[in-house]
């Protein structure tokens, strides 16, 4: 899931789960509980190296660029900095606590 934010960043449009997409995270939550610790683990790493390259493609100002934001009913603007510190950094922390709850 931590591509899932990483695109919406790069695309520089609004942040955030539409209808279709917050079903869409509903079912990859459900599928999650059956995929093995290896392919979750997998597509985290996966997720890492897209954010990394895409922070590697930054320029000076990047990540003071505005995005627009709507998520959870919040309706705002975020920086890319702002957003990759709540929507990547968090969510990161976040599943590596739950692996670690894993082993």
């Amino acid at each position: 899931m931590l591509g899932f934010w990483i695109r919406q960043i790069q695309a520089g449009e609004r942040l955030g789960r539409n209808q279709v997409e917050l079903e869409l995270r509903e079912i990859a939550v459900r599928e999650a509980a059956t995929r093995t610790e290896r392919s979750l683990r997998a597509e985290i790493e996966a997720g890492v190296e897209a954010a990394l390259t895409y922070l590697e493609s930054l320029d000076d100002g990047g990540l003071e660029r505005v995005l627009p934001y709507s998520h959870r009913g919040q309706e705002g603007e975020i920086t890319v900095g702002e957003a990759i510190e709540r929507f990547v950094v968090v969510h990161l922390e976040e599943h590596v606590k739950q692996l670690s709850e894993l082993t």
